[in-house]
């Protein structure tokens, strides 16, 4: 079973910044599906979506990027769990709970219309989450061909999807998807002939990166000298090579969702030569795409703004952890007078009355009226009667 949540502002009654969506008509906007490859982790689902957003360059307390507000971002950032259950596949129930809906939203089912709605569904992944896509693609490909679309038709039509695929060894030459994916060629958990070759290649030519195109002509992969850590963050972290490009390939994708505009490889490889510039400070890079990023007309926090919301979600979030542990203490006080009802109602059962008052007395669970306190126990009553037992016989 899938959950799709959509990311907010935190606020008093949504401590996490989180919101489960019931029912895909609530998607108004054009949307980024972050695909996470341990999507049964609440962390790592919620952590992928936060990379989209900041990716995107919208505000998040991770870094103020260009400061965009996230309730009034004309884009959804999404992200899903799954939980598996008999009969169920991540793909299919996405394909027939999101991507269809979403597509199908109206009487009108011309191929202009899809190509057009199509166009708002980006996804980014990381990892075999990049598997989910391509096997989501595939079940999108045969739906629309079983629904009387021509081969052709369906290429136009899947083509104006975006697909953002970060850290994986996964094959996406083959995609119909516009796609960009971002590989450090020192990640060992990546590394395959084809990162042998181009880090071989990097180092003949002295050179940190590469972009290439791939067998579809709307597939490039950005290949680059890393810190060969394989974490998400790393490819957001300040000063990296990868961040400029990356943010500008995303915010790209978005801003062409936005605009209802078809992307192209070759708009993205312009990217990579403007954003991955080797002589300049990936650093200065980013500040140029800060001031220079607009998504029709979003606002934006002041820094002082940022920095008061930066506080508040910090108070959300202490405030978020108080009440889960106030959860768990109170679940386990219920649990432990639980056990205490359960050992009373066991000594009650199995003790004599005697025994019974006694213990309860001791303890100061009983109301016990009366002392039983010189009164034999059952311990004493089991020891004498074992030791008569012992005792020889006589004839």
């Amino acid at each position: 079973m899938i959950t799709v949540f959509k990311k907010i502002e935190k606020n008093k009654e949504n401590l996490l910044g989180i919101k489960e969506i019931q029912n895909v008509s609530e998607l108004k906007k054009p949307f980024l599906l972050c695909i996470s490859a341990q999507d049964m982790h609440d962390k790592s689902v919620y952590g992928i979506v936060k990379i989209g957003a900041q990716s995107a360059r919208v505000n998040t307390n991770e870094e103020m990027a260009s400061g965009f507000k996230i309730d009034e971002f004309p884009v959804d950032f999404l992200g899903v769990k799954y939980k598996q259950e008999q009969g169920t596949k991540k793909e299919q129930e996405l394909l027939d709970k999101l991507i269809i809906p979403y597509l199908f939203n109206s009487e009108d089912k011309s191929v202009d219309y899809l190509e057009k709605r199509a166009r708002n569904i980006n996804i980014m992944t990381y990892c075999d989450g990049t598997l989910d896509y391509i096997r989501l693609e595939k079940l999108l490909v045969e739906r629309l061909e079983q629904l009387g679309y021509s081969r052709e038709y369906v290429e136009r039509i899947v083509s104006q999807i975006s697909l953002t695929a970060i850290g994986t060894i996964v094959d996406t030459s083959e995609l119909i998807a516009n796609t960009m994916k971002f590989v450090d060629v020192n990640d060992d958990e990546i590394s395959n002939d084809k990162t042998y070759e181009i880090k071989k290649e990097l180092n003949e030519k002295r050179k940190k990166s590469t972009c290439v195109k791939e067998t579809k002509s709307n597939n490039v992969t950005y290949y680059y000298d890393g810190s060969g850590e394989h974490e998400l963050r790393e490819y957001l972290t300040d000063g990296v090579l990868v961040k400029p490009v990356l943010c500008s390939v995303v915010s790209y994708f978005l801003n062409k969702s936005i605009q209802n505009e078809k992307k192209s490889s070759e708009d993205l490889m312009q990217l990579y030569e403007k954003f991955g510039n080797e002589n300049l400070d990936p650093r200065k890079l980013m500040d140029y795409l800060d001031r220079s990023l607009r998504y029709n007309g979003a606002p934006k926090y002041t820094e002082s703004e940022a920095k008061l919301r930066k506080e508040l979600d910090e108070s959300y979030s202490s405030l978020f952890a108080v009440s889960r542990d106030l959860v768990y203490k109170t679940k386990s006080n219920d649990e432990n007078e639980r056990k205490i009802r359960e050992l009373v109602e066991s000594i009650h059962e199995f003790s004599s009355e005697t025994t019974f008052y006694q213990i309860m007395g001791k303890l100061g669970l009983w109301n016990v009226t009366g002392d039983y306190s010189q009164l034999p126990s059952d311990k004493e009553i089991r020891e004498l009667y074992e030791s008569s037992l012992d005792k020889p016989k006589m004839f």
